[in-house]
């Protein structure tokens, strides 16, 4: 046994044991006491790491700059709140208990319309929300949208070893999968035959939810804050092969246990242009939006979790 897979397998046996430990926690503690758990949750992490907040809201400001009103340590606290609190409600919901949340949708005209217009849609999530997006597939279930997630093997988990895969992973995935019509997932290989499902999905006029902020097999960087990063190029691909809109998405925290969902206007990019540079305009677009969404709403991102340096200085 390699060094790498021992160390696997011991994180993979402490996941396991943290899972089954939150399965019975949720099980036995009542919904009453839910702040509680929040509350010792948080704690247990500034014990651990007392100057999380401090760092979190320092690295808000790398990326954001400073902003007349800015208070970056009341929104790293918010963020720290809004994940334990996600963390929780996932736990509950997957003993059976369902989680209390509440969702409203704005947007829903856009995907009309998309359905009308082209041969399918693709809502292109931004990282907000937090644990899988899981406000946002709740809101969309709900307003009676019969959607195509697509995802990988190893969501919610990062690793692809037995164990994690086949019983870490259908934990994570058991809360999302109530809501989500159907799962394609990207095989551990990243063989492709998974695209020709997207695309008789999508030319049969099907919903597509794709997550925008994660890595793929081709990425490219466009500007994004303060500096620069790349961007999968599979969703703007799709959609130029297709013809399908493409909306970007993203929820927001606007209250305890309550989610607003936005769905935005088409990105605007002539389908007629060839494959790459609409790749490039769309990804732009999207960046360029996100970034927007960001600043308004920085607690709402989910992707503080990944950015632990200082942006690359390409647009200081």
């Amino acid at each position: 046994m390699s060094d790498y897979e021992g160390f696997a397998g011991r994180v993979d046996v402490r996941h396991l044991l943290t899972w089954c430990g939150a399965i019975v926690a949720g099980l036995l503690i009542p919904a009453r006491w839910s702040d509680r758990v929040i509350g010792a949750r948080l704690r247990n992490r500034e014990l651990r790491n007392p100057d999380r907040i401090l760092l979190l809201a320092n690295l808000m400001e790398d990326y954001l700059g400073p902003a007349p009103g800015a208070d970056y340590l009341t929104e790293a606290r918010s963020y720290e709140y809004r994940l334990a609190e996600l963390q929780w409600g996932r736990v509950r919901d997957l003993t059976g208990r369902r989680w209390p949340i509440t969702t409203t949708v704005h947007g829903l005209d856009q995907v009309e319309s998309g359905r009308r217009d082209s041969r399918g849609v693709v809502l292109w999530h931004m990282s907000f929300g937090g644990t899988g997006v899981l406000p946002a597939k709740m809101a969309l279930a709900r307003e009676g949208i019969e959607y195509v997630h697509l995802t990988r093997a190893q969501h919610g988990i990062g690793r692809d070893t037995w164990v994690a895969v086949r019983m870490i992973g259908p934990l994570y995935t058991r809360t999302e999968d109530r809501y989500v019509h159907e799962r394609i997932a990207i095989p551990l290989d990243d063989s492709l035959g998974y695209m020709r499902t997207l695309i008789e999905r999508l030319e049969a006029g099907a919903v597509l939810t794709v997550m925008g902020e994660e890595s793929g097999r081709r990425m490219v960087a466009v500007p994004f804050l303060r500096g620069e990063r790349g961007f999968a190029s599979g969703s703007p691909a799709l959609a130029h092969k297709t013809g399908a809109v493409l909306l970007p998405v993203h929820a927001v925290r606007t209250g305890e246990l309550e989610y607003a969902v936005h769905i935005e206007s088409p990105i605007d990019v002539d389908y007629s242009l060839p494959r790459r540079q609409f790749v490039t305009a769309a990804i732009n677009e999207y960046a360029a939006r996100l970034g927007d969404v960001i600043r308004a709403h920085p607690s709402d991102w989910d992707g503080w979790r990944k950015r632990r340096d200082p942006p690359t200085p390409t647009e200081r």
